[in-house]
Formats: structure tokens, sequence, C-alpha cells
């Protein structure tokens, strides 16, 4: 293997190596990494079934190729079930202040009940 070889070889295990990255709440909290490394899965597979990897066979660049749309797709379920937990926390949070809001109104009418208001004569 040549020299560029070995640097494509690096390339793709530090690519790989990224997308670890997609699992940590890192990528959640600035999704511009998130985009970037999604984007580079995308260019890498297309760039293997395009024009091939240098210093491999073609069978390699179709394995190579399907590994990284493999990331790409598992990368965006796991965009999928962040964005699924925020809703569920925020829908649980709107559950609970209804909650607190329908106990508030029951004290209230039983307050009321309990000391009517003077009547106005």
């Amino acid at each position: 293997m040549d020299v560029g070889g070995v640097s494509v070889l690096g390339g793709l295990v530090a690519l790989i190596a990224a997308n670890q990255l997609v699992r940590f709440p890192i990528a959640r909290r600035f999704p511009i990494l998130f985009w970037l490394i999604f984007a580079a899965n995308g260019v890498v597979a297309l760039g293997a079934l395009l024009w091939g990897l240098p210093g491999l066979v073609t069978t390699a660049n179709w394995i190579v190729a399907a590994l990284f749309l493999y990331h790409l797709v598992q990368n965006l379920q796991t965009r999928s079930q962040w964005f699924a937990e925020e809703r569920a926390e925020r829908r649980e949070a709107l559950y609970a202040e209804r909650e607190r809001q329908r106990i508030l109104d029951q004290e209230e009418e039983e307050r009321r009940k309990q000391h009517p208001p003077p009547a106005a004569d």
C-alpha cells in the first residue's frame, strides 16, 4: 500500500472514530458537529461507490460504502431518538403542569364552597 492508500485508510479510521461522537452529548449540544459527521459519511460512501478508494479492490470499496451508509442511517436514528426523548420530556412537563393546575383549581373551588363570599345587600 502506498502513502496515499495509508492516508486514506487513516482518514477512514478517523471517520469511524468520529461516528462514535454522535453517541455523546457533545453532538447533541452542537448540531453542526452532527451534520459534519453525517455529511462526511455520505461523501465517503458516495466516493467509494463512484470512484473507489486508492489501494482497495472493488469489493472492498463496496464494503466501505456500505459501512458508511450504515453509519449514516444509524446516526439519523440516534438523532430521531434525541427528538423523541425531548418530546417525551416536554409532554411529561405539560401533563405535570396541567395536573398541578387541576389540583389548584380544585382547592380553590373547595375554599369557595367552605367560605362563600358575603352576600351584597
